[in-house]
């Protein structure tokens, strides 16, 4: 996509792939176990956890990662700020818990010990490990 190799750091993944937001709003990049990177044309974020659970399936941790992070910007319940975000542009603050939802999504699935499980236990264990940063 972008022609370049890139190395897994969350400021090289920043510093290349930001041209793309011309022509696009968002750009969401997984970092595998080292977790997710999310270019906005506001700001960018860094998320990883902090969790020491092994991995145990892969397989469909990045379906599982787009989808926590849609699940979560699309949400019309309130955040943690008790407030319901508008439903027109997220604010930078709904776009770091849609990262962070991702993040501990894609987890949830990954220490999850067959395909067609998932543990909501995990998700709500690995919420509380994740770790947003702006870059």
């Amino acid at each position: 996509l972008l022609g370049v190799e890139v190395p897994n750091a969350a400021a090289a993944i920043r510093d290349t792939a930001a041209p793309l937001l011309k022509t696009t709003e968002n750009i969401l990049v997984t970092r595998g176990p080292m977790g997710a990177v999310l270019l906005t044309p506001e700001a960018t974020y860094s998320a990883r956890i902090a969790l020491k659970d092994v991995p145990i399936r892969t397989v469909g941790c990045g379906d599982y990662l787009l989808a926590g992070f849609l699940s979560r910007l699309t949400d019309t319940a309130p955040g943690p700020d008790g407030k319901a975000p508008p439903a027109a542009q997220p604010s930078q603050s709904r776009m770091e818990e849609a990262l962070a939802t991702a993040v501990a999504v894609a987890t949830a699935r990954a220490v999850s010990t067959t395909l067609e499980e998932f543990d909501p236990a995990m998700l709500r264990k690995a919420l509380g490990e994740i770790v947003v940063e702006r870059i």
